[in-house]
């Protein structure tokens, strides 16, 4: 039997969209979402939520019935890494008792999932065919046409002699992928790692709204458009 530990991290101070975990969409907070759906994973145990914001821990009990920590203020900056937040929950977990041998983050810039993704990811987990699992989209520019500019100067960012190939149809590319974000499902035992990605992570491709990462105003005007379908599934 695995313990399953769900962290939604939610800082407040983004730049990029302000308050943007609590943006409403349909009459609903992001933020609300994120939690909904992780409430509907059968193998969850627990879920918390690891915020520096009041207002945002406010705001999300009204779903879910959260505890009243917050984040210590060393933890809330722009330069803080998700390793440190995630040990710092588990540890704190710990100290009180309890124990799970799995943890899956969730981001609510990342509001549309797939409840059989999330199943996927565990039995690969369970089955020991891995020790961790990570939502990866295909990437939009590939390396091969990009460059650096500088002082009205080009330079192609990878090296000079892959200026041939930065011509090449995209179809003759190397398919890429970058990470997603909207799932990190691991071991537990890789945090005495300082890590959550291994060589032995195993990434699930999402496309369309499933890919989608809250991160510029564009992306907020393709969210307003997939909450705005009548087909949306969340």
């Amino acid at each position: 039997m695995n313990n399953v530990l769900g962290i939604i991290t939610a800082r407040s101070g983004s730049k990029g969209i302000k308050n943007k975990n609590i943006l409403f969409f349909n009459n609903k907070p992001l933020i609300y979402y994120t939690i909904n759906f992780a409430k509907k994973l059968p193998f969850l145990n627990k879920l918390i939520l690891s915020t520096d914001s009041k207002k945002y821990l406010k705001i999300a009990k009204k779903y879910h019935n959260f505890e009243n920590n917050l984040r210590p203020k060393y933890l809330s900056g722009d330069n803080v890494k998700t390793i440190d937040v995630i040990k710092y929950e588990f540890k704190r977990l710990q100290k009180i008792g309890m124990h799970y041998d799995i943890i899956i983050i969730f981001q609510p810039v990342c509001p549309f999932r797939k409840k059989e993704i999330f199943v996927k990811a565990y039995n690969l987990i369970t089955k020991k065919k891995t020790d961790s699992v990570i939502t990866l989209k295909k990437v939009k520019e590939h390396p091969l046409k990009m460059y650096k500019f500088n002082n009205k100067k080009i330079k192609h960012y990878l090296h000079d002699n892959n200026e041939k190939k930065s011509f090449f149809p995209r179809q003759k590319l190397k398919k890429l992928y970058s990470r997603q974000g909207s799932m990190y499902m691991f071991k537990s035992d890789l945090l005495k790692k300082n890590q959550f990605i291994s060589s032995k992570t195993i990434g699930l491709e999402v496309s369309d709204r499933y890919a989608l990462n809250l991160d510029t105003n564009e992306d907020l005007i393709l969210a307003k458009n997939y909450f705005s379908k009548k087909d949306n599934k969340l």
